[in-house]
């Protein structure tokens, strides 16, 4: 065989060898490998229950971490000398900061740095941030929590237990923050905030407060979407992992340079589940191999969005480039080396989905959806984004199979499809496009769509609508009188009279309107052969209408209601009503602690929450009392 045949020859059998072991471009096995789980189970009379944390960010009522410097990003700022400010931008780019670690090596001249915030609720509900608080941190430098006491009657000032430990007692409603004064030559890391309360559990390598410890094990799963900024897609790179070591479990996305590490270590994420007992929900948050352009405009709504949209369209068309690309594999590696490190257990369900609400065209939410309507266009299915979400879901599955079976680790798990539940369309075109992905690659789609898990949003609402709810009325402000009316004439009547409404209609937005939304997506997802997981979020979307929100009477009579009897009445109906669409199925509480009504019958109280917020730990209303007939004790 002459030599140049010799060569192209080995030089096939090269190619042939690096295809093979490639995690990209490996042949797609018949079957994922999938290990029986043991928990999550449904109890006796109960769905699965779910809880969707919220962000991790200082305003958080939850409060998840005892080290409060973790719960949110490290976000630093300046005070310069002249009284002007240096941001987190500003600083990371005169290089203040450590590119790995993100703690500051340095202050500008004169500076003072500020850290962070915290006792943010203190403003609400002051008892539950008075306490004593320590600041510690290694190395060379001066932190402080508050001015220093200067006699024994001074409140909230600190006291310097030593060069490395600032500790203050801090009551009122004023929120805190923590500062750095002077950074020396040995720098400055393994900074820690925290109640001194948790010192011991702090030291013994816990880190989740008790409070929320306690609240979250209530459910047998935790869903990270508000955690990971899943909402919120961005190009991933290798690199983009925050270490164990950084200033926070948690990165700030878009105020700062593209290099900046911005996706939460899924090491942390399994280390909550494990302190909580419950099933981790996790999100493959960002797009791997996403050109730069789907970063196109990362700040607020604007009227006109269009080119932004358009810039997302494009990044997702090379479905080529975008799928080929070896960051999925650094993504799933991640997720897998959490897995080992934290010891999550491989007979508890992992439960994997990309992203979050792939159809949302709503800014800011919008971006993730755009790059499924240029993946569908790819696949010539027009602008369909559920299309195009089945499509990548179905590759994100692969790789995940495949990082697992990199590192010999055999685990339970199930891959989310989680679509609208007002649009059956949207699931139908999920499942096509998870189907499409392996017909295209000669593969039977089957043994496949069997771990994959039709989910929606299980919320009930519109109670107040004048069109679809208990009172209906031709226009708003009729509408509006007639309501007013009823409750001043008879609270208790007019509130039972919603609730009825609620429980036992089959109006748009009632329970039953929910539950039958959730029979139709599982009919859907059986014919596809998946299965119908449950819920994603849920619970209550129901509300005042935006004309009836600068009304006290409205107001406090809502809030009376869902917390009061009929309140409760309404949650032990929806859980019922959830554990009978489906007895093995999760039902999710989206968000929960904030404190609920902390202004109570206020004659001027035009302060209206979320719909989905319960109250503060240990909170005892109707919504709380509800939920406990579907939660462990």
């Amino acid at each position: 065989m002459p030599n140049c045949a010799r060569l192209w020859v080995a030089a096939i059998a090269n190619a042939a060898l690096f295809f093979a072991a490639s995690p990209v471009f490996a042949q797609i096995p018949a079957e994922p490998r999938v290990a029986v789980h043991f928990f999550p189970t449904a109890s006796p009379g109960k769905p699965i229950p779910q809880l969707g944390l919220g962000v991790w960010r200082y305003w958080s009522y939850e409060e998840p971490f005892l080290d409060l410097t973790k719960g949110t990003p490290a976000r630093y700022s300046a005070l310069l000398a002249d009284g002007s400010r240096m941001s987190w931008r500003d600083l990371w780019e005169a290089g203040h900061i450590d590119k790995t670690t993100l703690y500051p090596v340095s202050l500008p001249t004169g500076a003072v740095l500020v850290g962070g915030v915290f006792r943010f609720g203190a403003d609400t509900i002051p008892d539950a941030f008075a306490d004593t608080y320590v600041l510690d941190w290694d190395g060379d430098a001066d932190l402080r929590l508050a001015r220093t006491c200067t006699g024994p009657s001074d409140t909230n000032c600190q006291t310097r237990i030593s060069a490395n430990r600032v500790e203050a007692s801090l009551s009122g409603p004023n929120l805190g923050l923590w500062e750095i004064t002077r950074i020396g030559p040995g720098g400055v890391r393994n900074i820690r905030l925290y109640r001194k309360a948790n010192e011991a559990a702090l030291n013994r390598g816990e880190i989740l407060s008790p409070k929320f410890r306690e609240h979250a094990r209530r459910y047998k799963v935790l869903r990270f979407m508000d955690p990971q900024d899943a909402s919120s897609a961005r190009p991933f790179r290798p690199g983009n992992f925050l270490t164990a070591n950084a200033a926070s479990y948690v990165a700030e996305l878009y105020d700062g340079p593209p290099e900046t590490p911005r996706e939460a270590d899924h090491a942390v994420l399994f280390k909550v589940a494990l302190e909580t007992d419950t099933a981790a929900w996790v999100h493959v948050a960002a797009l791997p191999g996403a050109p730069s352009s789907l970063n196109a405009f990362t700040g607020p709504p604007v009227a006109d969005p269009a080119p932004y949209q358009q810039a997302w369209l494009a990044a997702c068309r090379d479905t080529g480039a975008l799928l080929s690309s070896l960051d999925w594999a650094a993504y799933m590696d991640n997720i897998v080396r959490g897995l080992r490190s934290s010891g999550y257990p491989a007979r508890r369900l992992l439960y994997l989905e990309g992203w979050n609400e792939v159809w949302n065209t709503a800014q800011p939410w919008d971006r993730m959806s755009y790059c499924g309507r240029g993946v569908a266009e790819a696949l010539g299915q027009g602008q369909n984004a559920s299309y195009g979400y089945g499509y990548l879901t179905a590759h994100m599955m692969v790789q995940m199979d495949a990082a697992l079976k990199r590192a010999n680790r055999r685990q339970a798990w199930t891959v989310v499809l989680a679509q609208q539940a007002v649009n059956i369309w949207s699931t139908r075109g999920a499942l096509a496009g998870f189907k499409r992905y392996f017909t295209d690659r000669g593969v039977d789609p089957a043994p496949w769509i069997r771990h994959v898990g039709v989910s929606v949003a299980g919320y009930y609402a519109l109670s107040l609508s004048r069109v679809h709810g208990f009172m209906k009325n031709p226009d708003d402000q009729t509408h509006l009188a007639a309501l007013k009316a009823a409750i001043a004439a008879d609270p208790a009547g007019t509130a039972k009279a919603r609730a009825d409404w609620l429980i036992s209609s089959n109006g748009y937005g009632s329970i039953p309107w929910a539950a039958g939304l959730r029979a139709m997506h599982e009919a859907e997802a059986v014919a596809a052969g998946a299965y119908f997981l449950g819920d994603f979020e849920g619970e209550s979307y129901d509300e005042p209408e935006w004309y009836m929100r600068g009304d006290p009477a409205i107001i406090n009579w809502h809030e009376d209601f869902v917390a009061g009897a009929e309140g409760e009445r309404v949650t032990r109906a929806w859980v019922a009503a959830m554990h009978a669409q489906n007895p093995k199925a999760i039902a999710a509480n989206y968000l929960s602690i904030h404190p609920f009504d902390p202004e109570g019958s206020d004659p001027a109280d035009v302060r209206l929450l979320d719909p989905w917020w319960d109250g503060y730990y240990g909170e005892d209303n109707g919504r709380t009392r509800g939920l406990g007939s579907m939660l462990r004790r």
